[in-house]
């Protein structure tokens, strides 16, 4: 009898032992998944941020400018879906103390894209390896390979997605007077088999919708 009442307690603190085993598992295992969760949920915001600051787009590690800069407004230039013309986009960037580290935010905010609705024909996986000036007004933009591969072909897109960025940089600073091309850091023989990279382009407006000289 005593033996039957002592296996039946020894079965019964076996039981227990186990579902506090289990129960302490269940606990750890909620404890890793909201900690995944958090840190993947925290991982998109952060890269969201770091988008919206061009921190993903521009790969050199110096900053472009100070949260006490100043703000300034400067047009962009897209397509319209209705029409192969460029039509003008306004938009803010810092007032940073060089015109280079300017022109790189333009660069940056070209290759995040339209906020209203227009076509950005620069591929929006490009990325912004290095720009900078010269004396005689050329601004050598390095772009990655992400650039020429993602564009579609043919020389309406080569020359569209050239355009919207010489002319954006071009019209935001009279300083720059021509843009050369640089993919990863080399000079190409043409962008994607028709536009020669070997050369620098100037600015054209021809084709801009409606462009004033009060715009």
């Amino acid at each position: 009898m005593r033996k039957s009442q002592y296996l039946k307690k020894s079965s019964n603190k076996s039981i227990k032992s186990r579902t506090f085993s289990k129960f302490i598992i269940l606990i750890f295992t909620l404890i890793i998944i909201s900690a995944g969760v958090y840190l993947a949920v925290r991982s998109k915001n952060t890269g969201e941020k770091e988008r919206s600051e061009g921190k993903e787009i521009y790969l050199a590690k110096t900053p472009l400018f100070s949260e006490k800069d100043e703000k300034i407004k400067i047009k962009l230039f897209f397509l319209s879906e209705e029409e192969s013309m460029f039509h003008l986009e306004e938009r803010e960037i810092f007032k940073s103390t060089s015109i280079s580290n300017q022109a790189k935010q333009v660069i940056i905010e070209t290759i995040k894209g339209s906020k209203q609705g227009l076509i950005s024909p620069v591929p929006p996986e490009t990325k912004l390896r290095e720009l900078f000036i010269s004396k005689d007004g050329t601004a050598f933009v390095n772009l990655s390979t992400e650039f020429s591969d993602g564009i579609p072909g043919g020389t309406t897109s080569e020359l569209s997605a050239i355009y919207c960025i010489v002319n954006s940089l071009a019209y935001n600073f009279p300083t720059i007077e021509k843009v050369k091309f640089l993919i990863d850091g080399i000079e190409k023989e043409t962008l994607k088999g028709h536009i020669d990279l070997t050369k620098s382009f100037f600015p054209d407006f021809s084709n801009v919708h409606q462009l004033t000289k009060t715009d």
